[in-house]
């Protein structure tokens, strides 16, 4: 419903929507803890990171959605850097931001031959990205490519929450495990495609879209959000597993608050640091107030905060989620 849908030949926009993450600012080892191998995903796309974890995992069919053409570009590349690289030369050339081989040309090359035959248009877009604009020299021009602060964030710290990472046979089984994944993808809103779409779901995460549904929802009306959040809990109770399995659907990532601040009703009585954390956090305190008013009860987990360029900064990010 809000999400316009980006198509552009060059990375280089002032929109900060339709600049694409080139890496998760999410410490994505809630997955694991809170479904080990989910049997059928939805998740929305970002970076590609969520997917690779489920794939990871041993997840075989993976619903990936996203409004910017530009993160299935990215996706690609990335996929193709498994292919190509071993663990540290993929950290090295899309993770690691101090490493000469970040984002490196060279590096580009050794992966280029790795895009599948239904890749072309994202290999021809990387090519042309890598002959155009790099090397990034600049934290600055860094910033005018990709969204998510890869510059500025303890990247160790992303790096030690991606399970596929921590270490070679870890990332060789990723490797194996992508040659039998089939990962579908779909230019969508992804409230309107979960209301529209087959209900079967056994892991649905919407990572941390709420946020942005918000602010778009304030420039229509009053009750705009609230009605997409009714849509949600809709299309969660048409969501049917077979066989008694559990489902999850992971509803919201808040990044800087403890679970303590939601269930207490703290979150406005926390001093922000600039004028952006208190918008953040009266949203956070917003969206919070939604969910529990049409899912009733929201679960919670804490986990610990790993990229420290986020709008509100704590040591711990809160997962909310239902299950059934």
């Amino acid at each position: 419903m809000f999400f316009k849908k980006t198509n552009f030949t060059s990375i280089v926009k002032k929109s900060c929507a339709e600049r694409p993450f080139l890496a998760t600012t999410q410490n994505l080892g809630y997955i694991q803890k809170l479904h080990p191998v989910p049997e059928k995903a939805f998740t929305i796309l970002g970076s590609g990171d969520s997917v690779f974890q489920l794939v990871y995992r041993g997840t075989k069919s993976i619903t990936a959605v996203d409004a910017n053409e530009n993160q299935i570009n990215v996706f690609y590349l990335r996929r193709a850097a498994i292919k190509a690289l071993n663990c540290n030369d993929f950290y090295e050339f899309l993770l690691r931001a101090s490493s000469k081989n970040f984002l490196s040309r060279g590096i580009f090359e050794r992966v280029a031959p790795y895009f599948g035959v239904g890749e072309i248009k994202a290999q021809q877009f990387w090519q042309n990205f890598f002959e155009k604009y790099t090397p990034i020299r600049d934290v600055h021009t860094y910033g005018l490519f990709f969204r998510g602060g890869i510059e500025f964030c303890g990247i160790n710290n992303v790096r030690e929450s991606l399970a596929f990472l921590k270490n070679p046979g870890a990332y060789q089984q990723l490797k194996q495990n992508l040659k039998s994944a089939t990962v579908t993808f779909h230019y969508s809103d992804a409230i309107d495609f979960l209301t529209q779409g087959d209900a079967d779901y056994d892991w649905i995460d919407l990572s941390n879209i709420l946020v942005y549904y918000y602010q778009c929802a304030s420039n229509f009306g009053p009750n705009v959000f609230s009605d997409s959040i009714k849509k949600l809990q809709e299309a969660w109770n048409r969501d049917v597993i077979k066989d008694g399995k559990r489902s999850v659907m992971v509803l919201d990532y808040m990044f800087g608050i403890r679970k303590r601040e939601l269930e207490k009703g703290l979150i406005k009585t926390r001093g922000a640091k600039n004028a952006y954390e208190k918008m953040v956090l009266e949203i956070y305190d917003q969206i919070f107030a939604e969910l529990t008013a049409n899912f009733g009860k929201v679960d919670i987990m804490e986990v610990k905060e790993v990229a420290d360029a986020m709008p509100a900064k704590g040591i711990k990010d809160s997962v909310l989620y239902v299950t059934k």
